[in-house]
This record gives C-alpha cells, structure tokens and sequence, in this order.
C-alpha cells in the first residue's frame, strides 16, 4: 500500500509541476507529456515498462477529478435512457388502453416532472 501511495503522489507532485496553476483537462494531458512523466515516474520507482505504471496515473486523475464531467455525463446519458424507456413503455400502455385510465395519466405526469428535473440539472451542469 506504501508503494501504491508513493507512486501515485509522485505522479500528482509531477502532474501539479508540469500543469502548474491549470485545472487538468485531457487536452493539457497530450500523449508527450504522458510520455515525459511516464518516463519519469517509471526511472523513479525501477518500472521496466512506463505503461506499467499507469494503475497510478488512473488513481492520480481521480484524485484530481479529471473525469468528473465524463462520469456526469455517462450518468446523466443513463437518466436519459431510463426516461426514455418509460416513455416508451407508457406509450403502449396508452396505445393498448381503450379507456381513459387514471394510473396512465399519473404516470404521465410523473414523467413529465422527471424530464423537467433532467432538464433543469442539465441546464445547470450538474
């Protein structure tokens, strides 16, 4: 666990070195730079191989929350997915509905206040 730690806080002490005061972003981590620290990294702990070590660059990026917005968005995708599965669900059920049903219709609207939650998070980029 020791080790674990001292390699991936060497490789946050060099992302912070190489990144200075910019918030990490993907663009700023171009396959040089991984290169560069990679290499660094790897003649500071004895790695034969730099793609040895990149368990740790996957713990380092999260500690520094590199894929935040990709995760949000996967989660949010899947909010969307799942919206859309009711959607179509209640669709049939509409369809093979011959009378006006009262659960149909409060499952419309819980739907309805979904999308609007959905929309709302989107909008403010959570």
């Amino acid at each position: 666990m020791f080790r674990h730690r001292f390699i991936t806080m060497e490789i946050l002490l060099h992302l912070k070195e190489v990144l200075s005061d910019k918030k990490p972003t993907r663009a700023l981590l171009s396959p040089p730079v991984i290169k560069s620290l990679e290499e660094r990294i790897r003649k500071k702990t004895g790695h034969g191989l730099g793609s040895s070590i990149w368990t740790y660059f996957d713990a380092a990026l999260d500690m520094i929350n590199l894929w935040t917005d990709v995760d949000r968005a996967i989660l949010n995708l899947g909010q969307l997915d799942d919206i859309e599965d009711k959607m179509q669900r209640l669709k049939y059920n509409i369809r093979d509905s011959s009378t006006e049903n009262l659960a149909l219709t409060e499952q419309l609207q819980a739907l309805q206040k979904e999308v609007s939650a959905m929309q709302a998070k989107l909008a403010l980029g959570r």
